[in-house]
């Protein structure tokens, strides 16, 4: 039986990028390029035109649709419009302030351009599964440069709650929300955390207890 291709839209304004994240895709069969735009107004334009047809973006940082705009004005606009698609941030930026921007907006995926191409990969299919990844760049760069991250409400009720071994859908149905949502805090707090599933979380809650941000918005 036959798998759909993962088709995936790539945006960046450097063509030695724009070209080299089009190979990396390309080489793998599991995905299909379904198209290629250089800035933030005709990515905007194409989704919204074939926005039901694309799975994953992948998007550089510093591509603001307007001058005045910084990359996390792009961001915001495509999980305010698209929360369908899947996102994944290629970038250059290694800044810790910037990246946990990146986080706290929804971006759950994140590669440096200095990893290789088997990340870009490896974050495309993990963003249509929902899942988080950080290249080794960029988990560096959250790990070593900035405090532990703090939770949501939200998010770290989610996850005890997973941790307890309800699933998504249940999880949803006991909080009153969508599976949409579940996933999305689940997958946000696992990447603030640096962890990549159920085993990584048991290892981490008792190492250390997972502490949230009471002041923090759910």
């Amino acid at each position: 039986m036959s798998t759909k291709a993962i088709r995936v839209v790539i945006a960046d304004d450097h063509p030695v990028a724009r070209e080299g994240a089009r190979m990396a895709i390309a080489d793998d069969m599991r995905m299909q390029v379904a198209a290629v735009v250089d800035s933030g107004a005709p990515l905007l334009a194409l989704l919204g035109e074939h926005g039901d047809d694309i799975d994953v973006v992948v998007c550089d940082y510093a591509m603001p649709v307007h001058d005045s705009e910084d990359g996390m004005a792009l961001i915001h606009v495509l999980r305010e419009r698209y929360p369908h698609v899947s996102l994944v941030v290629l970038t250059s930026i290694e800044d810790t302030a910037v990246l946990r921007d990146m986080v706290r907006a929804g971006v759950i995926c994140i590669v440096s351009k200095r990893d290789g191409p088997r990340h870009l990969r490896t974050a495309a299919t993990a963003a249509k599964d929902g899942r988080g990844y950080l290249s080794p760049v960029m988990k560096t760069a959250l790990e070593l440069y900035d405090p532990p991250a703090r939770l949501s409400r939200g998010e770290a009720q989610v996850l005890e709650l997973w941790a307890s071994g309800m699933s998504i859908k249940a999880i949803a149905t006991h909080l009153g929300k969508a599976t949409s949502t579940i996933s999305t805090q689940k997958a946000v707090a696992l990447t603030k955390l640096g962890l990549g599933g159920r085993a990584d979380l048991a290892r981490y809650a008792w190492e250390s207890r997972a502490t949230h941000d009471d002041s923090a918005p759910p």
